[in-house]
């Protein structure tokens, strides 16, 4: 019983603490200070790089931390500020929008095509991809075997694009890499939403909404170059 009441003391203790914390960012009500945005490390190079770093450069009093990594931020235990996700269901009680899709299609390297048999293809695929593979069935090469596994997506395209093997790739990334061509007829599919999402408390910190207001148009703009979205708030 002392155990319980000492974890349920504790919890409460942590919720105060946290409380505070997010108390304490949302009082800076004006455009200087730190902002910690979290953001896959792929987004980040191939999106928003060059556009953040001329952010900085029009709002000298703010200092942006970008923290490049594929860990789920939580910004619940004030991880984060704000967070860029990958995500068709991102946490409720989150605030922002969903700013386009990632897209995916079939791709290879042009000369891995034309100069290897069809029945030496091999895909390259993450570690997640060699164990559930129902997308390769679908693939306009259903019997090419799972072949090189590569985690980090970024290396994976860059192994298609040097003519490893097939890939099922990001068209964001993908379609940047001139060596790399869609294979067959198949179309670009939409693999998730991109979410740009803030703690609630956070929402009207002018900084806050300056930075989402720059990522959400940045990003609802490169979907237009690609394919086209909509728009939606939540929260």
């Amino acid at each position: 019983m002392a155990g319980h009441t000492l974890l349920h003391t504790a919890q409460q203790v942590e919720a105060l603490v946290l409380a505070d914390r997010h108390a304490q960012r949302a009082d800076n009500l004006d455009q200087c200070g730190q902002i910690t945005l979290s953001v896959p490390p792929a987004i980040a190079h191939y999106l928003l790089l060059d556009d953040l770093a001329a952010f900085v450069k029009r709002y000298p009093n703010i200092r942006l931390v970008m923290q490049c990594s594929y860990h789920i931020a939580d910004i619940d235990n004030c991880e984060a500020d704000i967070v860029i996700r990958v995500a068709n269901a991102p946490s409720e009680h989150l605030v922002g929008h969903r700013a386009g899709v990632v897209s995916v299609n079939y791709y290879a390297q042009k000369h891995y095509l034309s100069h290897t048999a069809s029945k030496q293809y091999t895909w390259l695929v993450s570690s997640a991809d060699a164990a559930h593979s129902e997308w390769i069935k679908q693939s306009p090469y259903p019997h090419a075997p799972a072949g090189l596994v590569i985690d980090d997506l970024m290396v994976r395209h860059e192994a298609a694009h040097k003519g490893l093997g097939l890939i099922r790739g990001a068209c964001y990334i993908a379609d940047t890499m001139e060596q790399l061509m869609p294979i067959g007829d198949a179309e670009p599919q939409e693999f998730a939403q991109f979410w740009v999402l803030t703690h609630p408390t956070l929402i009207e910190v002018p900084r806050i909404k300056l930075l989402m207001s720059e990522l959400y148009t940045l990003l609802k703009h490169r979907q237009h170059q690609l394919m086209g979205c909509t728009d939606e708030f939540i929260g």
